[in-house]
């Protein structure tokens, strides 16, 4: 499952699924070059969401994939043990 996040001037929203994150990019585009128009998007939770989009302001779309499994590099094969970590108050 893809997971699909916009960042606007450091305000970071997870799209709702199944949002057309093309059309969304042309949308900005589009926006940036007119000089500043609005550009309406769904959060995830439902949430409509309207953002004045100029071209100054910062937009950054991020597309990550959502696994259920463990990495297969072994990264959390082994669960963490605190006894390992030394405890840092005795000095």
């Amino acid at each position: 499952m893809t997971i699909d996040r916009i960042r606007i001037d450091g305000k970071t929203y997870v799209l709702a699924p199944g949002q057309d994150v093309a059309a969304l990019k042309l949308a900005i585009e589009t926006a940036a070059s007119a000089g500043a128009s609005f550009v309406d998007f769904l959060a995830a939770g439902g949430h409509a969401i309207s953002a004045l989009i100029s071209p100054g302001v910062s937009v950054r779309i991020e597309s990550t994939e959502s696994v259920d499994e463990a990495p297969s590099d072994g990264a959390l094969a082994t669960p963490f043990d605190p006894s390992d970590v030394s405890d840092f108050y005795d000095v």
